[in-house]
Protein backbone atom coordinates (compact mmCIF):
# COMPACT_ATOMS: atom_id res chain seq x y z
CA UNK A 1 0.00 0.00 0.00
CA UNK A 2 3.01 2.70 0.58
CA UNK A 3 4.27 2.17 -2.78
CA UNK A 4 1.12 2.57 -4.31
CA UNK A 5 0.17 5.84 -2.60
CA UNK A 6 3.60 6.93 -3.00
CA UNK A 7 3.30 6.73 -6.75
CA UNK A 8 0.18 8.34 -6.70
CA UNK A 9 1.78 11.20 -5.02
CA UNK A 10 4.53 11.31 -7.60
CA UNK A 11 1.75 11.54 -10.15
CA UNK A 12 -0.44 14.15 -8.75
CA UNK A 13 2.72 15.97 -7.93
CA UNK A 14 2.30 15.90 -3.59
CA UNK A 15 4.09 15.23 -1.05
CA UNK A 16 3.21 12.82 1.18
CA UNK A 17 3.11 15.27 4.09
CA UNK A 18 0.68 17.84 1.70
CA UNK A 19 -1.33 14.09 1.10
CA UNK A 20 -1.69 14.21 4.92
CA UNK A 21 -3.04 17.82 5.21
CA UNK A 22 -5.60 17.30 2.78
CA UNK A 23 -7.40 14.24 4.57
CA UNK A 24 -6.99 16.32 7.67
CA UNK A 25 -4.04 14.51 9.21
CA UNK A 26 -0.95 15.27 10.67
CA UNK A 27 2.21 13.90 8.21
CA UNK A 28 3.44 12.10 11.52
CA UNK A 29 0.06 10.22 11.80
CA UNK A 30 -0.15 9.63 8.06
CA UNK A 31 3.38 8.05 8.13
CA UNK A 32 2.46 6.09 11.02
CA UNK A 33 -0.56 4.45 9.13
CA UNK A 34 1.22 3.86 5.89
CA UNK A 35 3.91 2.00 8.07
CA UNK A 36 1.07 -0.46 9.01
CA UNK A 37 -0.84 -0.28 5.34
CA UNK A 38 -4.04 -0.89 7.32
CA UNK A 39 -6.63 1.48 5.38
CA UNK A 40 -10.62 1.69 5.69
CA UNK A 41 -12.31 1.65 2.61
CA UNK A 42 -13.34 5.35 2.74
CA UNK A 43 -10.26 6.33 4.06
CA UNK A 44 -8.80 5.36 0.73
CA UNK A 45 -11.43 6.52 -1.04
CA UNK A 46 -10.82 9.72 0.44
CA UNK A 47 -6.95 9.38 -0.67
CA UNK A 48 -7.75 9.04 -4.41
CA UNK A 49 -10.24 12.15 -4.08
CA UNK A 50 -7.33 13.78 -2.50
CA UNK A 51 -5.20 12.86 -5.25
CA UNK A 52 -7.77 13.88 -7.34
CA UNK A 53 -8.10 10.25 -9.02
CA UNK A 54 -10.18 7.10 -8.42
CA UNK A 55 -10.20 4.15 -6.41
CA UNK A 56 -9.92 0.91 -8.03
CA UNK A 57 -10.22 -2.22 -6.59
CA UNK A 58 -9.55 -5.53 -7.72
CA UNK A 59 -10.70 -8.65 -6.01
CA UNK A 60 -11.70 -11.64 -6.70
CA UNK A 61 -11.77 -15.52 -6.16
CA UNK A 62 -11.13 -18.06 -8.37
CA UNK A 63 -13.10 -22.00 -7.50
CA UNK A 64 -11.07 -24.27 -6.39
CA UNK A 65 -10.98 -27.16 -8.40
CA UNK A 66 -12.86 -30.75 -8.32
CA UNK A 67 -11.77 -33.28 -6.31
CA UNK A 68 -12.97 -36.42 -7.80
CA UNK A 69 -13.78 -39.41 -5.57
CA UNK A 70 -11.34 -42.56 -6.41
Amino acid sequence: MYIMIEHACVDAGITKAELARRLGMTPQAFYQRLTTGKFTYNELTAIANALGGTLYINIGFAPAPAIENQ
